[in-house]
Formats: C-alpha cells, structure tokens, sequence
C-alpha cells in the first residue's frame, strides 16, 4: 500500500464517542491538527508525505484531508480511565472503511499521539511501532492558527509599516527620557528636540496619510484591516491627526461607530475621546491624558473625576492611579509626593 493511502489511513479516519460520553473529554481533541510523524512496522512515513495531512476533529467527528482533498471519515471511543489511555477508531469513508482499530493514546498539551492495530484484535500496549508489530503510530500537533483573513491586505500592510515607524520614533525619545530621569539637559536637551520635532514631521505626514485612507476606504475596522490593523490605524489617528483637530474628530467619529459595530475597540476610543477633547480644550472623560506638575506626571483635568475609574472599567482600562504609576515608571518621573 502507499504511504498516501497508509498515512491518510486513520489519519483520516474520524474521531468519534459513544453518545453517552461526557463532552468535557472530547473537547482538548477539537481543532486542527498537523501531522509531526508518522511509524508503520518501524519504518516512518516520509515527511513531504505526512506534513501534507491534516487531522481536523469537531465534536465527536474526525476528517483527514491530504492539502484540501478529503482522504477519510470515522468515528471513535475513548476510555480515558485506562492506562494506557484506550482509543478505538471506527473507519466510516476512505480506504478502510467499516472496519475498527483498537488503540492507545496520549494527550499532553498541543500533542497527541496515537499508536493504533493495523493487524489483529490485540490493542496495543504501549505508543511503539516496532518493525513486524503491525502498528501504527502517529503523532500529531495542535495546528497554528491560520494568518487572519482581512479585507483590505495592502492597506493593513501600510498601516502596520506606519506604526512601526511611529512606535520606533517615540521610542527613542521614550529612551532619552528614560536616561535622563524625565528632564534632559545640555546636549541631550538638544538631542530630544530634534528627536521631538522628527516625531512631529512623520506625525503630519501619517496624518496626511491617514485621510486619504480614510476618504478611500472608510474607518479602518477590524474586518477591513484585521486587530493588528486597527490598533495601528488608532494610534496614527491618536498621533497623525494632532495638527488638524477637525480630521481627528472626523476619525473618533467614525471610531466610535466602529466600536459600536464591535468592529473597533473601546480602548483606543477611550484614548481618542480624551485626545480630542484635552486639544479643544475642554476635560478628559478617561484620564488617558497627563500633563507634567509639581515634577511628576498627573491626569489632565477630569469631567466627574469621582468617577472615572467606573469608566475606566466600562471600557477595559486599569484604574487610574495604577495607569499614572506605570507611566511615571516609564517616562522617567517620580511618584507623586
């Protein structure tokens, strides 16, 4: 027989319980799993012919597809309560079909291996297949996650570019700050103004960016431009949009129904709201803004302060002190006295 047909065998061959069983035992088998190894009578399944099988269980059905080609079908029991744990695999669709596999298994983490009869009744007794043992052994792991799936790949790619640069900029002025405990002199005074004025520069142009963006393809959301997308498209708005206050109030506009469409985060919108209202000068409603006093860092002027730390917790931010205390300790300033 093929190494295609022996290893889409009862790879193939779905995983099912008796009805009775508790669901709580099928559940770490649900998913997608990638095939690590093969061993039939000693002798292993070459790898470009295992790593192209795939083993995908849901409830208490497994499928074995070779690429996007469905090899197998079945069904099995388990008896959790031996030892060595005890699988039989019933074969429903495939090569085999209508015929049922005693075995043994193990699953420990994102790994399952399963050592089954391929020869006779006798279930084996421990996960070997040894040459003439008429086994097979197959050891699986728990696939990764497939790249998210976006809408608009290209934009999410510019906006991931963007953030990039826009995270390394600040970076180093975080850094200058960092060493020189929040107040830099001298030579390194000189340094953080250039280092600021080139924040400043890219921020306009990520901005500038940002708006033809938007005009173009709506609110970047989750669905168009994936988490990773979104959390970048945020911060240029946050950041980028600061020298035109009217087209950053356009984007927590368009935020804010992304957010209500579960297609944004109420995070980034807490942050936003706060920007937008401290640059019209009116009080933040989160205290994600802070401004320097008494030598320390302190939460811009608040709307209902008593307050804000329900707010906080609506949205899914950390009470306020903790925040100031964690950006104190990052920005180089002491705790306030």
């Amino acid at each position: 027989m093929r190494w295609t047909s022996i290893a889409a065998l009862l790879l193939t061959a779905s995983l099912a319980t008796a009805a009775d069983e508790p669901k709580k035992e099928l559940e770490p088998f649900q998913g997608t799993w990638a095939v690590k190894a093969i061993t039939r009578d000693g002798e292993a399944v070459p790898d470009e012919v295992a790593q192209k099988l795939s083993l995908i269980i849901k409830g208490n059905e497994r499928v074995v597809k070779d690429g996007d080609e469905v090899k197998s079908k079945g069904t099995f029991t388990i008896d959790a309560a031996k030892k060595p744990k005890q699988m039989d695999v019933t074969v429903t669709d495939g090569p085999l079909a209508g015929k049922t596999y005693p075995g043994v298994y193990e699953l420990k983490d994102d790994t399952f291996t399963l050592c089954l009869a391929l020869e006779g009744d006798t279930r084996p007794d421990d996960l070997t297949a040894k040459g003439g043992s008429g086994r097979l052994l197959q050891v699986f792991v728990k696939a990764k996650a497939k790249p998210e799936e976006v809408k608009a790949p290209e934009l999410r790619t510019e906006l991931l570019a963007r953030r990039k640069a826009d995270m390394t900029a600040r970076l180093k002025v975080l850094e200058l700050l960092q060493m020189n405990n929040g107040k830099p002199e001298g030579e390194a005074a000189e340094q953080f103004q250039k280092l600021v004025a080139e924040v400043h520069e890219m921020d306009a142009k990520h901005g500038e960016w940002l708006k033809a963006a938007v005009k173009r393809h709506g609110w970047p959301g989750v669905s168009l431009v994936g988490k990773d997308g979104a959390e970048a498209a945020f911060a240029l708005a946050q950041h980028g949009g600061q020298s035109d206050l009217d087209f950053q109030k356009k984007c927590l506009e368009l935020l804010a129904g992304a957010v209500k469409a579960k297609d944004a985060s109420p995070v980034h919108l807490a942050h936003l709201t706060d920007r937008v209202r401290v640059a019209a000068g009116e009080k933040q409603v989160y205290g994600t803004e802070v401004v320097e006093k008494d030598g320390t860092l302190e939460a811009a002027p608040l709307e209902d302060e008593a307050k804000v730390d329900e707010r906080r917790k609506e949205v899914g931010l950390p009470p306020l002190a903790d925040a100031l205390k964690q950006m104190r300790k990052q920005r180089g300033y002491p705790e306030k006295k």
